[in-house]
């Protein structure tokens, strides 16, 4: 096991598919059959959550591409069907995960609805190259997020802005730009939030910027590098961050790296480290897996 999870170092694959594998699917099995019916809000949040554990531990441990996606689309399936629980609030509306549809009333709810949620949520919808998922959640404006609990800073307001501003062509970039860059002062986040800031969300957003510039392959890379090397530094830097999975492979750098691929054919450096191939796998970036079923089967007209 590599250096860069300690966490996992005296632990067997075996072991896991034991307790964490058999868990998930233990649970996945009673979503399907009835929590999502039942209690839609509480389990296609909660068992979103595991599986992008799942997916991280498996992917750490080197199962094969096939078993990683089919986790990474069911995450895909129960995060969207979340979203449009909370959009739908009074209406029925139906959700498909996997083969199977479902009918609930929406309704909406502030627990478990910010910024950092809807991030990693766009961030697997770009991976899997689902048109539908990231249009839906880019109609999702950051007031939605004004009463939670866990309040934005407003960093997170100007990064949620810019980067649905990606997907639009209309949109005012600069400006977006300099709003977003105004917002990175000390001034404007906590004590708490400001290293987090520092070594994950402006790093991506870097990333993400380079997808409007013209810089060549070779400054892409150089600053690809450095966020990796500062999401590594941020999440091995005490032991309760070691041990959340949002660590483990780093969504948002992935999400960036695929859109570089697929606008400007731009590719990971050649040499990539151990640690560089853990936190963002290439076959990912690269789209080395058969298309997974969109959730566009279930919107209905004027929902996206």
């Amino acid at each position: 096991m590599s250096h860069q999870y300690p966490y996992f170092s005296a632990v067997s694959f075996d072991e896991f598919h034991n307790d964490l594998f058999q868990e998930f699917i233990a649970r996945k099995k009673l979503c399907m059959e009835k929590a999502f019916l039942k209690a839609p809000k509480a389990s296609l949040v909660s068992i979103y959550d595991e599986a992008c554990k799942v997916f991280c531990v498996k992917q750490i441990y080197g199962a094969s591409t096939f078993d990683l996606i089919k986790d990474l689309s069911f995450a895909n399936q129960t995060g969207i069907s979340f979203y449009r629980y909370i959009r739908n609030e009074g209406k029925k509306y139906r959700f498909t995960i996997e083969d199977k549809t479902f009918e609930t009333v929406g309704q909406f709810t502030e627990n478990s609805f910010y910024f950092d949620r809807w991030l990693r949520h766009l961030c697997v919808a770009i991976i899997l190259r689902d048109n539908a998922a990231i249009q839906f959640l880019c109609k999702i404006k950051k007031e939605t997020f004004k009463s939670v609990r866990l309040a934005n800073m407003p960093i997170d307001d100007a990064l949620m802005d810019f980067i649905q501003s990606l997907f639009d062509a209309n949109a005012d970039h600069r400006t977006l730009i300099m709003i977003m860059m105004d917002s990175t002062g000390p001034e404007n986040y906590s004590h708490i939030r400001a290293r987090y800031a520092t070594n994950i969300l402006m790093p991506m957003a870097n990333l993400f910027m380079m997808v409007l510039t013209n810089v060549d392959e070779e400054k892409y890379q150089e600053v690809w590098r450095n966020a990796v090397k500062s999401h590594q530094d941020y999440w091995s830097s005490d032991s309760d961050l070691v041990e959340d999975y949002q660590g483990w492979v780093s969504f948002p750098i992935l999400a960036a790296s695929v859109m570089m691929f697929d606008k400007k054919g731009y590719k990971l450096p050649s040499d990539l480290n151990d640690a560089e191939k853990l936190y963002v796998p290439k076959w990912l970036v690269y789209g080395e897996f058969d298309p997974q079923p969109s959730v566009s089967v279930d919107f209905y007209e004027g929902e996206i």
